[in-house]
């Protein structure tokens, strides 16, 4: 059986992330966590440690969430924001 790769977008903020979780058996998940250890331990219980989880650079407010998923050994992304825009802008 084909392993399923599924992904999590997250959108960081200081106070906060926006998590929109891609799900197998439903279209996604969406949900507003603290940006503190708090949040990502909820992140994870929602979603596992065998999502590729994808992130913007937001200054540094993407930093504590990226060297937290780093521990984990989480498969993770960090885009630049201007790329982002500019796919969005070509679809």
């Amino acid at each position: 059986m084909k392993e399923e790769k599924l992904y999590c977008g997250i959108d960081v903020s200081n106070e906060t992330i926006d998590v929109c979780i891609q799900l197998s058996y439903e279209p996604f998940h969406t949900e507003t966590l603290p940006n503190s250890k708090v949040g990502f331990l909820k992140l994870m219980w929602l979603s596992g440690k065998h999502y590729h989880f994808v992130m913007e650079a937001t200054g540094i407010y993407h930093l504590p969430l990226s060297f937290y998923l780093q521990t984990l050994h989480c498969d993770y992304s960090v885009v630049n924001a201007i790329k982002i825009r500019r796919y969005i802008q070509m679809q």
